[in-house]
């Protein structure tokens, strides 16, 4: 069903390469995440308690707290944290991270070449000029990165919110 949702239903649904992903996630994969998470290098997540951890989707580990902590040593370890290395290898290492595909994936997909700028950017999310630009320069930062022989410099995280 997933497969021939895009078709069906296509204005008001999202990019179909993000159902058509959903449903290889779910059946061909076995609900097992085989590809490398792009989410880590674009956003953050900030718990009520000033835990900050560096997958938006799912707990993984605190890379620090913005209640309790210094904020400009917490904000340091954005991007450098030795968690960024566990979440983004390919295959996926972190248990967490195995089982998981969310509505954020559209990220993934947009940087991995899945998605289009234009197929992103036509939900309302990603839609302003601003959020465009961090993902064209995102994208372009992480493929610059892959290419290179160096490995990449997590430093350069582009939170898009």
């Amino acid at each position: 069903m997933l497969r021939r949702l895009p078709d069906e239903a296509s204005p008001v649904l999202g990019p179909p390469a993000y159902y058509l992903a959903l449903a290889d996630f779910l059946d061909r994969h076995g609900s097992r995440r085989h590809a490398r998470c792009y989410l880590p290098d674009a956003a953050l997540q900030l718990f009520d308690t000033g835990a900050l951890t560096p997958c938006p989707v799912g707990w993984t580990a605190e890379i620090g707290n913005l209640k309790t902590g210094d904020a400009g040593t917490v904000m340091a370890e954005v991007g450098r944290h030795k968690m960024y290395d566990l979440l983004t290898r390919e295959p996926p290492r972190v248990p967490v991270c195995r089982n998981c595909f969310s509505q954020a994936d559209i990220v993934t997909l947009f940087i991995a070449g899945a998605v289009s700028i234009e197929e992103i950017t036509r939900m309302p999310m990603y839609g302003t000029a601003e959020a465009r630009g961090r993902l064209l320069e995102l994208r372009e930062r992480l493929s610059a990165a892959k290419t290179s022989a160096a490995a990449p410099s997590f430093g350069s995280t582009l939170a898009l919110v």
